[in-house]
């Protein structure tokens, strides 16, 4: 009889730390935070943006990145790749 009492502890204790688990998951994962959203002024002041477009794969813009970074040589760059909206693909 004891047997069965020490198995239903060790659930009861399991499915507790389970539980547990599963609502300090939620709480940092931001769950219960209200969303706050507001209209004001953008955290960064006097950007210049600069781009230059281009289309086709990926292994060609290295020249757009070095044609970048000498035209403005103290700035920093980055790059925004987009897929092609037409192509299928198998996931």
């Amino acid at each position: 009889m004891e047997t069965w009492l020490y198995l239903v502890c060790a659930i009861l204790a399991m499915t507790l730390l389970i539980l547990l688990t599963l609502f300090g998951v939620a709480v940092y994962s931001g769950l219960f935070y209200d969303i706050q959203c507001g209209v004001g002024k953008p955290p960064i002041s006097n950007v210049t943006v600069a781009y230059k477009f281009a289309r086709g794969p990926y292994s060609n813009c290295g020249s757009l990145f070095t044609e970048a970074t000498s035209l403005a040589p103290k700035l920093r760059c980055i790059g925004l790749y987009y897929d092609d909206p037409y192509a299928v693909t198998n996931l």
